[in-house]
């Protein structure tokens, strides 16, 4: 009888420490993909990781995904996720924070750290959140196909790379104005055309002026000049610039 306990005993110690072991080589495995709701396959974490991995190398900072159900993340609060990842707010961090909620409605956080804080404007965190591929993908759950196209966003935005989108709108507009404003052009020089072809007008056949070109003479006015000499202070100098390097901060910048 003792026997068959220990059997069960080692059985059971052997199956929880290779459990154990699975799970901190899995953890190792997809540094980047922290997927605790398990809302994604283990293809599509090992797919993704590799991407966060590449840039992150390409704009020197981490770039992370996480997910979590709303009863994992104690709450969802900004840095709920540090304990879990051993990461610290001092690093050079870029954090989706993907939650589903008990309603059933995902909802997502941009949480910048480190310089990074400082690399990406307010304007360019709203961009990020309200692109539609992100957003449309994200909250219908195809959380795969929003966390692809916000890893490339999140490289182009630290590198400094993201392109404007008033670009557009400029061409756009210039191409709309470019009609009228040409179709105005023609009908001046049309009209100031007509106007040269037209008759000119004999003054000197049906007008009362004659001019005598012996009594004209040039009347020029008598100009003077003051000059004023100037000193300048051989003591004044410039002013010398000064500047220094932003800090970096840290937070949560913005949901959806």
């Amino acid at each position: 009888m003792r026997k068959i306990f220990f059997c069960v005993l080692f059985t059971l110690t052997f199956v929880f420490c290779s459990g154990f072991l699975s799970y901190a080589e899995y953890g190792r495995d997809y540094k980047y993909v922290y997927d605790k709701a398990e809302m994604l396959t283990e293809e599509e974490e090992r797919a993704l990781n590799e991407k966060l991995k590449l840039a992150s190398a390409q704009c020197g900072c981490e770039i992370y995904f996480v997910v979590s159900e709303y009863w994992q993340n104690f709450g969802g609060y900004e840095g709920w996720y540090f304990d879990e990842l051993g990461l610290d707010a001092s690093q050079d961090l870029m954090v989706l924070d993907v939650q589903h909620d008990i309603s059933g409605e995902y909802y997502y956080y941009l949480d910048t750290y480190g310089d990074v804080y400082s690399k990406i404007s307010d304007r360019e965190v709203n961009r990020l959140l309200d692109d539609k591929e992100v957003y449309n993908n994200i909250k219908s759950g195809n959380l795969i196909h929003g966390a692809n196209r916000f890893v490339v966003l999140a490289e182009d935005a630290v590198n400094g790379n993201l392109p404007a989108p008033w670009l557009k709108i400029i061409l756009i507009s210039s191409l709309i104005g470019f009609i009228p404003a040409a179709v105005a052009v023609a009908i001046v020089v049309y009209r100031y055309k007509k106007k040269l072809k037209s008759e000119i007008y004999p003054l000197s056949k049906y007008a009362r002026l004659s001019i005598d070109e012996s009594r004209t003479s040039d009347v020029f006015l008598n100009s003077y000049i003051s000059k004023v000499r100037i000193q300048s202070s051989s003591s004044s100098r410039g002013r010398s610039g000064g500047g220094g390097r932003r800090s970096g901060g840290g937070g949560r910048r913005g949901g959806r």
